[in-house]
């Protein structure tokens, strides 16, 4: 086989992989709203799935230490401190795979009113942190693409 057809067929299975994994991004967060229209447990719908997936794989090698304010993944760990980024990552750390509203967040993070501006840039500090720190397929699962929300995908 020549090499055009071999860089062929990697460029193909690349593209397909990555449909695959956009689609079941795209499933999951479905699945989230309609648990959330439906008003169902995420946190049960997540916990009772059937079949062992990607997501619960990372997600069990996730850890949130509260007592030394720092997030570890795959062997790595990041320092935070006593800081936003930090409480900002434990709370959408506590929820894998849902999706919080800005509201949520400000309630739950910053225990007053803030703007919605003042949760991206922690989410920008936190995520330029976690790259610098050697973590950034943890910074790249913080997910900001639906509007007013944020959320950490366990699947990536």
């Amino acid at each position: 086989m020549d090499a055009e057809k071999r860089d062929l067929i990697r460029r193909t299975l690349r593209s397909l992989a990555e449909a695959h994994a956009s689609m079941m991004e795209l499933m999951e967060q479905t699945m989230t709203l309609l648990n959330e229209e439906l008003a169902l447990d995420t946190v049960t719908f997540w916990k009772t799935r059937h079949s062992l997936t990607a997501s619960s794989r990372v997600a069990s090698q996730l850890v949130v230490d509260h007592e030394h304010l720092r997030v570890s993944f795959r062997g790595k760990t990041c320092f935070l401190g006593n800081t936003l980024p930090f409480r900002l990552f434990a709370c959408l750390a506590s929820r894998p795979n849902a999706y919080l509203t800005y509201e949520e967040l400000l309630d739950e993070v910053w225990d007053g009113i803030r703007s919605d501006s003042a949760i991206r840039s922690v989410v920008k500090r936190l995520r330029a942190r976690l790259r610098r720190e050697g973590l950034p397929e943890l910074a790249d699962a913080i997910d900001g693409s639906m509007p007013g929300r944020y959320g950490l995908r366990a699947a990536r």
